[in-house]
């Protein structure tokens, strides 16, 4: 049959004329609606997947985590041809990932576990996403399932960005001061005071300080990845960048540069950020360190004898985001507080201006008061 809207005949094949009749009429409705092309794929999903991961331009660490996602999580899609994915089974199994569902070799649910965090079904789409969209570039699909509204998991109802968790300018000081009594204390304090990826600031080297102009470079990301740690270029142009330093922040590597043995010609090419037996820090030992932090804290005393409040428990990331919001509510541009942390002024104003909304205070205009009768 000749299809107007693609400007050519199509055809099918089926066991009897009826059959075929029918199914050819089917494919031309699809085919007007924007549904279907005039050709069926014989592509699965998990072969596909693993075609886009290969040939893209990735980071290890990132076709690394890609295609473990793929393994852990899309089993189920593996051997579905990539034009029968639907909506709804793109939603079926973002759900069940967050139940906590498991699945074997052959895609079959088993028992499940704990629910898991939305943010493991967010990144699964993610891939999904780039897979598909791939495959419609390649005009192997008509369109990608993974971009209707609705089937990306939301963290809030309406798809809202959550509550950004971060520690107060008092809590911060608390745990800058605790960062000086334990072991590694150091890069708690930096990442702290310069809003630094954890990342960013293990893979950080002499080379790149520039302690005279009161600068760092970020050149390069320090990260786990599938049981090893890679050393990755950082995935964004916006990541690659010079950050400040203050005078607090600069006093940190002040002391570690004093405290290094080695030859400056052998130092530029050592990473800045040390364990005791002097090999670079590994991601895991910055989580134990913060912990240790607050484990000091929470085992003060106040003046009377008596137990402090406990400080809030959150992750590393939260370092970052505490320096962000107490910068944001110091009142410092949008643009340039981005440009210090390598992401986009939007994503500042809409993830990090509410942190501490309630200590904002509007500023006198300066013009007089009111002089008018009551």
């Amino acid at each position: 049959m000749y299809v107007r809207e693609i400007g050519k005949r199509v055809s099918v094949t089926e066991a009897t004329e009826a059959k075929a009749r029918k199914a050819l009429q089917t494919l031309v409705s699809e085919i007007q609606r924007g549904e279907a092309l005039a050709r069926r794929t014989e592509h699965t999903f998990g072969a596909y997947a693993e075609h886009v991961i290969s040939t893209r331009t990735l980071s290890d660490r990132t076709r690394d985590l890609y295609r473990s996602q793929v393994r852990l999580y899309c089993r189920p899609l593996r051997d579905v041809k990539l034009d029968q994915i639907t909506p709804d089974m793109l939603s079926k199994l973002y759900s069940d990932i967050q139940k906590g569902v498991i699945w074997d070799e052959r895609g079959r649910k088993q028992a499940g576990t704990k629910p898991r965090k939305v943010r493991v079904a967010q990144i699964v789409h993610v891939v999904v996403r780039l897979v598909l969209k791939t495959a419609l570039d390649r005009e192997i699909i008509a369109k990608n399932p993974a971009d209707v509204s609705g089937v990306r998991p939301a963290d809030t109802k309406g798809g809202e960005v959550g509550h950004v968790k971060a520690w107060t300018p008092e809590q911060a000081a608390r745990i800058l001061k605790a960062a000086g009594q334990v072991t590694n204390g150091p890069i708690i304090a930096f990442l702290l005071l310069t809003g630094m990826r954890r990342g960013e600031a293990l893979a950080l080297k002499w080379e790149a300080v520039n302690l005279r102009d009161g600068f760092v470079t970020v050149k390069a990301t320090r990260s786990p990845s599938d049981g090893t740690i890679r050393e990755d270029k950082p995935k964004t142009g916006r990541s690659r960048r010079d950050v400040p330093l203050t005078e607090e922040s600069a006093a940190v590597l002040s002391i570690l540069n004093k405290s290094c043995t080695q030859s400056e010609k052998t130092m530029r090419a050592r990473h800045v950020f040390r364990n005791t037996v002097d090999k670079p820090l590994a991601p895991l030992a910055v989580n134990v360190t913060l912990t240790r932090c607050l484990d000091l804290l929470d085992a003060e005393k106040d003046e009377n004898g008596d137990p402090v409040e406990p400080m809030p428990r959150l992750p590393v990331h939260s370092l970052r985001h505490t320096f962000v919001s107490i910068m944001a509510a110091q009142g410092h541009p949008l643009h340039v507080i981005a440009d210090w942390i390598g992401d986009r002024p939007e994503t500042v104003s809409r993830v990090y201006l509410h942190v501490f909304k309630g200590r904002h205070v509007m500023p006198s205009l300066g013009i007089g008061n009111f002089q008018g009768k009551s």
